[in-house]
């Protein structure tokens, strides 16, 4: 087994299938002094059933994207009621092998992980101390990056990778200013400890650490707004958004889906807004905007909750291949934004239908209502902290009124668009 503590090795990542985006933020550079950590989820496929879940099979109860099946196999993002979160970002680089990647299952150790730890240092044991056999892995491997923060201050991406029975690692701790001399960090799907110019996402983090150098006291808000939805293309030097801002429009809207952070391959986006070190773990909130980013809004969820307190726009719906009313929502309204099917039609979005010089594009239909999601949340949020717990008659509240102003959101109103899972519909 081989394991580094990564520092000499950051000068290589500051160099210019699954491709996810990602940041963790130390609260060094927060607005709140409260670490966070992003997750922009993407994959193979256009239409994906997405959900919110509990479980409690394991040591520790924790919530995030997962089947809703008794004790699942695989997570994607998660946070326990010990506080330790983990994300992860695909790495092309660290296994090139093809038959290799094909075997690569990355899930099943975040849901061992989100099962039995409290802290980093709890995830590197379980990679020190890891029986392949017994979480599924024993005819799989891993080729991840894996973003842990804990309720103790800890703040690292994890280059893991496991094959036919050997683990290796490389730590790379967010909170040491050799490595993110900001407070941040960025990674897409290339891994420092990979092979050189292979692996895949250096636009988007070229993207992302632009958008992340501009920023100051970062929130959840910020990370939704600036980064999940952001149409931003650094090989170009174009930002979308900025140009409508000025007066600008496109032809009839159409641009090329090229190198975004949000794609027609994004499935959802997660952020963890987590605790300083000391405070209650069950302050640690967990925000989602489920489906395509652009076309949904960012609610929030607790794992005190369980499963009972997920807002019911989070949970999956037995009759829909478990996908939330959210998910479902955005994904409507994304077959409007990907609206030519033919040929290479899938490859182009129309930008005028999200973000246009009118204002009636569905990111700025959304954006008001986001906001008033947030500004209520977090006044309990605050309560909450003085009180030093979370109250569950709160997020009654909470999800009450929440759920009643997505609802109400003139854009979910008679969408008559239908999709096909995995794929664009004619």
């Amino acid at each position: 087994m081989k394991k580094t503590i990564a520092v000499l090795f950051f000068a290589l990542l500051c160099t210019g299938a699954f491709a996810c985006t990602s940041v963790i933020i130390t609260g060094k550079a927060t607005k709140d002094g409260r670490p966070l950590m992003w997750k922009n989820t993407d994959g193979s496929d256009h239409f994906v059933s997405q959900r919110f879940a509990y479980h409690d099979e394991g040591k520790y109860a924790w919530l995030g994207l997962a089947a809703t099946a008794p004790n699942p196999v695989s997570a994607w993002f998660g946070a326990n009621e010990k506080g330790f979160a983990i994300m992860n970002t695909a790495s092309h680089n660290l296994i090139t092998d093809e038959a290799e990647k094909a075997k690569r299952s990355n899930g099943y150790l975040m849901k061992e992980a989100l099962d039995q730890c409290v802290t980093l240092e709890d995830f590197l044991h379980l990679l020190d101390t890891i029986n392949t056999s017994r979480i599924k892995l024993k005819d799989r491997n891993v080729a991840s990056h894996y973003g842990v923060i804990d309720a103790h201050g800890g703040a690292a991406y994890v280059e893991t990778r496991v094959l036919h029975d050997s683990v290796e690692y490389w730590v790379f701790d967010v909170n040491d200013p050799k490595v993110a001399p900001d407070g941040w960090l960025v990674y897409a799907n290339w891994s420092v400890m990979g092979e050189k110019d292979a692996g895949g996402g250096y636009i988007r983090k070229d993207n992302a650490d632009k958008i992340f150098s501009e920023g100051t006291e970062f929130t959840a808000r910020y990370i939704f707004d600036k980064g999940a939805r952001s149409f931003y293309n650094s090989l170009m030097g174009v930002d979308f958004r900025a140009l409508v801002d000025e007066g600008i429009e496109f032809g009839d809207g159409h641009i090329p889906d090229s190198d975004f952070i949000p794609r027609i391959t994004t499935y959802v986006s997660s952020v963890v807004q987590g605790v300083k070190p000391g405070e209650n773990p069950e302050l640690v909130t967990l925000w989602t905007a489920m489906g395509y980013p652009p076309t949904s809004v960012a609610i929030p969820a607790w794992v005190k909750g369980g499963t009972e307190l997920i807002n019911p726009l989070l949970k999956g719906d037995p009759s829909n291949r478990d996908n939330s009313w959210m998910c479902d929502m955005s994904l409507k309204l994304k077959t409007q934004i990907f609206d030519i099917k033919r040929g290479n039609g899938p490859k182009y979005l129309n930008f005028k239908k999200l973000y246009n010089v009118e204002g009636t594009g569905y990111i700025q239909q959304l954006s008001p209502v986001e906001e008033a999601v947030f500004n209520w949340t977090d006044s309990y949020i605050e309560k909450w902290r003085k009180e030093g717990g979370v109250d569950t008659d709160d997020i009654k509240k909470i999800n009450a009124v929440v759920e009643g102003l997505i609802r109400r959101t003139p854009a979910y109103q008679n969408v008559p668009w239908k999709y096909k899972y995995g794929k664009m519909t004619l």
